[in-house]
């Protein structure tokens, strides 16, 4: 167990299933627990950072007997919340696009960067018929530019990726897929 702050820390880390990595254990006498999780887009080492800042400022915040007779501890939670906007990223598009991007079919230098990126979310999609998602997405990248049907097809691709059945109105997946 490490601390932050001189607050006893834990790290409770997911894998990709939502399975826990390996058993928390607490110090006994925890009267207080602190459960923090970061956000889509951050790594663990951003979220290790986020959890230090955090707590650095919460125990600055403190006065001397604030809390009489309280034994805190935090468990930090790790999650695999991959950057997507990576893939965006390589396309072409300049830093004052602002999110949106531009993959020219006949810029080899874009074309080959986004086929480099859709191998690397291999690392992510690890099931067979993801990778044969992937592969056939990346078959598809000569004919974006002049094909509709190629590009609905790529888009279609990267959509089976994800479980459909996590589609909510709430953050507008129903209408993603």
């Amino acid at each position: 167990m490490n601390d932050i702050a001189a607050i006893p820390y834990v790290e409770a880390e997911f894998d990709k299933d939502g399975n826990l990595s390996s058993p928390v254990s607490l110090t006994s006498g925890v009267t207080d627990l602190f459960v923090i999780s970061h956000g889509w887009n951050n790594d663990a080492a951003r979220a290790r950072a986020l959890y230090e800042n955090f707590f650095t400022s919460f125990v600055a915040v403190a006065q001397p007997g604030d809390l009489p007779g309280r034994s805190l501890a935090i468990v930090g939670v790790i999650w695999p919340s991959k950057e997507f906007d990576e893939l965006v990223a390589v396309s072409g598009a300049s830093e004052s696009a602002e999110g949106s991007a531009n993959l020219e079919a006949s810029d080899e230098k874009s074309r080959k960067a986004v086929a480099l990126k859709l191998e690397s979310m291999k690392d992510f999609f690890t099931e067979p018929a993801q990778r044969r998602a992937l592969d056939q997405a990346k078959s598809l990248l000569l004919d974006l530019e002049d094909k509709a049907s190629a590009r609905r097809d790529f888009v279609d691709r990267l959509r089976s990726l994800l479980d459909a059945d996590a589609a909510d109105k709430e953050d507008a997946s129903q209408t993603f897929f």
